[in-house]
């Protein structure tokens, strides 16, 4: 009887440390997942703060290069607006639409409507271009002419 008691005993001795052992060992992995989280946590913390540094040069960076590109369109607005402040608004009409028609037969762009085969041809091209300095010839000269007019409309005033 003593015997199957310290058998027993022994079984459930056995059983108790099995048990601590084993919840020893989960809380041990349970410690190791919370600490590779908090290592991953860390880890993708200093990728994100990385990542916005990184992103606050990008920016500084490409406003510097944009300030140039910028200053030169303000430059070329301006001197647009002074050529079209030169040039009288019944004079403007026919140079933007030849243009564009220029622009359209020298660079291949098809109007809506029409085959791109038929359409470009150098030959045209040389037409157009004829045609769009002559209307910019004839439109300066009425320009010149409406500014010698206008002067001499004061002078008599």
């Amino acid at each position: 009887m003593e015997a199957k008691v310290r058998a027993e005993v022994c079984k459930v001795t056995r059983k108790v440390n099995s048990h601590y052992k084993i919840n020893g060992q989960r809380k041990t992995a349970e410690e190791e997942k919370q600490n590779m989280k908090e290592c991953e946590q860390a880890e993708n913390e200093r990728q994100l703060s990385e990542a916005e540094e990184n992103g606050k040069l990008d920016m500084k960076e490409i406003h510097t290069q944009l300030q140039p590109f910028q200053r030169t369109q303000e430059l070329q607005r301006r001197a647009e607006d002074y050529y079209r402040c030169k040039i009288a608004p019944s004079a403007r009409k026919p140079l933007a639409n030849s243009g564009s028609l220029f622009v359209f037969l020298a660079f291949g762009h098809s109007l809506p409507g029409q085959d791109m085969d038929v359409f470009f041809s150098p030959h045209l091209c040389a037409q157009a271009l004829q045609r769009w300095m002559a209307e910019r010839k004839a439109a300066y000269k009425r320009h010149r002419c409406e500014m010698r007019q206008s002067r001499e409309c004061q002078r008599d005033t």
